[in-house]
C-alpha cells in the first residue's frame, strides 16, 4: 500500500517509461545541445568515444557501442552481466573480432 506522500499532488503515479518518453527526453537534450549517451551508468567523456547514433522517431540518440558495453560489463563481476559478455563475445566473433582490452 502506498502511502499519500508518496505521489505528487497533481494525481501522477510512477510507471514504467516508453519509447516515446525516451524519444521526447533525447528531442529535448539533443535541442539544448546536452553531452549523453544511453547506458546503465559511466563518465560520458570516457563513453563518448565509444557510442553509437541511432535515429528513433527521428531524433538522433546516442547508444553505447558493443565495445563500450563490453568494457562497461568486463569490470562489474555482475551475474547479470555475465550473460550480456557471453553475448557480446559471441557477437564480436561472429565479426571475427576480438573484445575490446
Amino acid at each position: 500500500m502506498a502511502l499519500e506522500d508518496d505521489y505528487p499532488e497533481d494525481g501522477l503515479e510512477p510507471r514504467e517509461p516508453s519509447v516515446e518518453d525516451l524519444v521526447a527526453l533525447c528531442r529535448e537534450l539533443n535541442s539544448l545541445g546536452a553531452e549523453y549517451v544511453v547506458i546503465g551508468g559511466i563518465d560520458y567523456a570516457e563513453a563518448a568515444k565509444d557510442i553509437v547514433i541511432r535515429r528513433v522517431a527521428e531524433v538522433d540518440i546516442p547508444f553505447a557501442s558493443p565495445r563500450l558495453l563490453w568494457r562497461m560489463k568486463r569490470v562489474t563481476h555482475r551475474e547479470k552481466d555475465a550473460v550480456d559478455l557471453l553475448f557480446l563475445r559471441q557477437w564480436f566473433a561472429a565479426r571475427g573480432e576480438t573484445p575490446p582490452d
